[in-house]
């Protein structure tokens, strides 16, 4: 794919790409810049972001909240422009381009219908909890976006054998699994999968390119060896044990699909019959290429190898090695790697049937944007949706604080869910107006503090010494002041 810098030379399906890849990184900036800090993001910005960065890279605290190369690029770009909620996000905001460079790159290299690639545009990105992660702190995006250029090198070296593509492939998917360890899943797969290719492909002369060989192992094994050290630690605390382990299906994809759903209604489908549906109809559309296909092409092929050998690894650990399976969060490098192989099987249906194949990639285009309308909410982050009230809960205070013509710090008590975002501002920002209570686990309905951040739930706990004085999000989360 070449970059049209000619408007000129734009067509309507490129000014498509272009616009809808400007929309996104809209929304994501929009949500970067204007949702409060979340509870997880906290614990990387205002802890590991400001360890050493030697104790950052050998997991000095081997907390899985550290995504090392997300963190040093946080602490990068806040030594250069602040610890303000924005500046840490910028890592995984800039990341968004990445990855849609390389989608667009990937559906452009081989397609050439017009409807196809908008609706494999629409997949690959117009859900809103997948892009949610653009929009925090975390490594999630940024290790996603590494793999998916991954990916794209590793097709383009199966389809053309160019070691410029193995060593990219290689480099970027170390980079994958530097920035979240749980892309291993994905890399240990990709790596065999490679070793298969370059010992089954031999040259003109019946000989193993041993330049291939060479790559291939020197790249992870620089990789592997950087990673070892935080590994083991994290290892040697058990932190690995967070996630659970009654099944690849319950556990990992059952939840990531009613995450990705958000919500959002289907034919009064339960939470446990909607992700059967999900998954017959993927299986349906991946089946296809088999199906209606008489001639296979290596590079689908091999699509489709790494996203089932990415889950069989998966499941293969858990048995073998009791290593848990992923959460919803955790498990979200699968989404890009099932949309690779799925649309090339559309690509398939659209080449044998014409009209019918543009009609189901119309269909699901259509699904898939009204579902990402219909998600749509700029106030939080889903997985993090209890910190939406933030900046209300202290905008509150600072206006007691102002009106009253107050001295001295309003003190504020919280349950423990809220107190990392809130803490993140009252330390800074807000600690002219508010003195925060230090963290605890437990609810103390007899704090001396004047005011509590609550959940609706609790309130009953609390009220003989307590009256609300404002409510958050319906009534769910409530502001109450000391009688």
């Amino acid at each position: 794919m070449s970059l049209k810098l000619g408007t000129k030379n734009f067509t309507k399906l490129d000014y498509f790409v272009w616009i809808a890849g400007f929309f996104i990184f809209f929304l994501i900036c929009k949500k970067a810049f204007t949702i409060p800090i979340t509870h997880d993001e906290v614990g990387t910005v205002n802890y590991f972001s400001k360890m050493s960065i030697w104790d950052i890279i050998t997991y000095k605290d081997p907390i899985p909240n550290n995504h090392i190369l997300n963190t040093l690029l946080i602490k990068l770009f806040a030594t250069i422009g602040g610890y303000s909620t924005s500046v840490v996000r910028l890592p995984s905001i800039l990341s968004f381009i990445i990855y849609y460079y390389f989608v667009v790159k990937l559906i452009r290299t081989y397609f050439s219908d017009s409807i196809l690639i908008i609706c494999s545009i629409f997949l690959f990105v117009f859900n809103n909890y997948f892009i949610d992660f653009f929009s925090l702190a975390r490594g999630y995006a940024l290790s996603i976006s590494f793999q998916m250029a991954s990916v794209y090198y590793f097709l383009s070296f199966i389809d053309k054998q160019n070691k410029k593509d193995l060593i990219l492939s290689l480099s970027l998917g170390s980079l994958a699994v530097y920035t979240n360890f749980t892309t291993l899943n994905f890399f240990l797969p990709l790596i065999l999968l490679l070793f298969i290719f370059i010992i089954t492909n031999k040259n003109k002369n019946g000989l193993i390119d041993k330049s291939h060989i060479f790559y291939l192992f020197l790249i992870p094994i620089i990789c592997f060896l950087i990673i070892a050290y935080p590994i083991s630690r994290m290892m040697k605390s058990d932190q690995i044990n967070v996630w659970g382990s009654t099944g690849f299906y319950n556990e990992t994809i059952k939840v990531l699909i009613n995450n990705m759903k958000l919500n959002v209604q289907y034919f009064e489908f339960s939470n446990d019959t909607l992700p059967i549906v999900v998954v017959s109809i993927v299986l349906f559309i991946l089946s296809l290429y088999f199906i209606i296909n008489n001639k296979f092409s290596k590079v689908v092929i091999y699509s489709y190898l790494l996203f089932f050998s990415a889950i069989i690894y998966n499941i293969l650990q858990n048995n073998f090695l009791d290593v848990p399976n992923l959460n919803a969060r955790t498990s979200l490098f699968y989404f890009p790697l099932l949309m690779v192989p799925f649309v090339f099987s559309l690509q398939k249906l659209v080449n044998v049937n014409n009209l019918l194949g543009l009609f189901v990639c119309a269909f699901l285009g259509f699904m898939t944007l009204q579902h990402f309308v219909r998600s749509c909410y700029g106030k939080s982050s889903y997985e993090w949706y209890y910190d939406e009230n933030t900046y209300d809960v202290l905008k509150t205070l600072r206006e007691v604080y102002i009106s009253e013509g107050r001295k001295e710090p309003i003190k504020l008590d919280c349950e423990w869910i809220f107190h990392p975002s809130l803490s993140f501002y009252t330390a800074d920002e807000y600690n002219k107006y508010i003195n925060l209570e230090h963290y605890h686990s437990d609810l103390n309905p007899n704090s001396s503090n004047e005011f509590y951040y609550i959940q609706n739930e609790v309130y009953d706990k609390m009220k003989d010494n307590f009256v609300i004085f404002k409510e958050f999000a319906w009534g769910t989360r409530k502001l109450v002041k000391r009688k």
